[in-house]
């Protein structure tokens, strides 16, 4: 693990979504899943880790899966993803001292219910595109390796630098947002990369575990 300096640097904390805020590792496998398409969700994301497609074009052969369900349906699949132990409680003590948003690069069907929940100040996710009830596509905001990218624009309109951000994640793609802030917390992950490029490590399920970082 990195070495950490000043907790009263930080203004601001970003967290992932899945696996952090709630439960489900990922959204678009909950909903795959739920739907049937299993098979087809591990042959895209294999494509794209092997470099065939981009992430644009493996959002959209996702989303392609979906064009008969009803938009109502893969609401009702997000709606019933639970929270994370502790978020709850984690986000109504932090939000007493802090600004916090979520960047993901799951959905936006997931990142808004729990943006309105939690009274979080922003989220950032993929949206689908719908029209009466049907799914048309997707607006890709942020890429499974976009999210320094979108930090730095957060950074950029809120002014506040990014050495005042902190960052709470458990996936490997959360490494570059790690290398761009201030304090950086790995939660809930085994993965070792994640870990010694963090500032600290909390494992089990329980979020209010990161609460001892934050004043």
């Amino acid at each position: 693990m990195k070495p950490f300096g000043r907790l009263s640097m930080i203004r601001l904390i970003v967290f992932d979504l899945d696996g952090v805020l709630v439960k489900e590792d990922s959204i678009w496998d909950t909903i795959h899943s739920q739907l049937g398409f299993k098979e087809e969700c591990e042959k895209y994301k294999r494509m794209f880790y092997s470099g065939d497609i981009s992430y644009n074009e493996w959002a959209e052969l996702d989303v392609a899966l979906w064009k008969d369900i009803p938009y109502s349906v893969i609401k009702r699949i997000a709606d019933g993803v639970p929270y994370m132990k502790g978020a709850k409680e984690t986000i109504n003590i932090l939000k007493k001292n802090y600004e916090l948003g979520v960047i993901s690069s799951g959905l936006t069907v997931l990142s808004d219910r729990v943006k309105r929940e939690l009274n979080l100040d922003f989220a950032f996710a993929n949206q689908l595109v719908v029209k009466d009830d049907r799914i048309l596509g997707v607006k890709v905001n942020c890429g499974v390796f976009d999210k320094p990218l979108v930090l730095e624009n957060i950074s950029k309109e809120k002014d506040i630098p990014t050495e005042n951000i902190a960052a709470v994640g458990d996936h490997l793609n959360d490494i570059g947002l790690f290398e761009k802030v201030g304090l950086s917390i790995a939660f809930n992950t085994n993965m070792k990369e994640l870990i010694e490029s963090a500032n600290f490590h909390v494992p089990g399920e329980d979020l209010r575990e990161i609460l001892r970082f934050f004043k």
